[in-house]
Parts: structure tokens; C-alpha cells; sequence
């Protein structure tokens, strides 16, 4: 006769050690809290990209209210030398992404938190 699922289980379970089993169960914790960090992490960055997008807009709004490139290059100047360090065809791959921020937000948790594959996602969306 055929055991049940349920007599395995009962069975395997008192042959696993405790200790091997909380083991098993930190791992399992280990790797939900990674996926979890990881969405987080996604999320971040994909807002990071339409806050640049929407940041240059306004730099633009702004120098052609007044007249002047003045926010323009300052915004330029913290891109490339300060804080950023985004070279021109890195800062195209954000803008593309921010561009798409939306729809990418719909899908974060399942998007991996890396600039190339959401900067890819975004082309796809396009």
C-alpha cells in the first residue's frame, strides 16, 4: 500500500535534524528578503531616472523663461564632473528609462536592478 504525502512528510521531518532544518529556513528568509531588496533597489533606480528626466526638463523651462543656458550647464556640470559622473550615452540609457518609469513601475518587482536590463525594458516598452 501506498503512503500518503502527509506520512512521508511526517516521516522525513523526524529524520531531519533541527538544526539542518533552521538552517533550511534562514535560507529560505535569506532569499525572500534578496528579492525583496532587489524590487526595492529596482524601484529606486527607475525613480532615479524620471527624477533626471524630469530635472533636465526644468532646467530647460527654466533657461527659456529667462533667457539664458545658466541651469542647463549647471545641471550639465553635476552630470559630468560632481556628483554623477553620467557620460552622454550612460545619461541617454536614464532618460530612456525614465521615459518609461511608469510602466516600469507596474512591473519592478519582477525587473532586475540593473541600469542595462531596465534601460533594455524601457526599449521594449517603447
Amino acid at each position: 500500500m501506498k503512503k500518503t504525502s502527509s506520512a512521508i512528510t511526517t516521516s522525513r521531518q523526524s529524520i531531519i535534524e533541527r538544526s539542518f532544518s533552521k538552517k533550511l529556513d534562514l535560507l529560505v528568509r535569506a532569499k525572500d528578503l534578496l528579492v525583496a531588496e532587489t524590487a526595492e533597489l529596482t524601484e529606486r533606480m527607475i525613480r532615479f531616472a524620471a527624477s533626471l528626466s524630469e530635472l533636465e526638463d526644468e532646467a530647460k523651462r527654466l533657461d527659456k523663461a529667462y533667457k539664458t543656458k545658466v541651469h542647463t550647464e549647471e545641471f550639465e556640470k553635476h552630470l559630468s564632473v560632481r556628483a554623477l559622473g553620467l557620460s552622454p550615452a550612460i545619461r541617454s540609457r536614464w532618460n530612456t528609462i525614465g521615459s518609461q518609469a511608469p510602466e516600469l513601475l507596474k512591473i519592478h518587482t519582477s525587473l532586475p536592478a540593473t541600469r542595462d536590463a531596465l534601460y533594455e525594458t524601457a526599449r521594449a516598452i517603447k
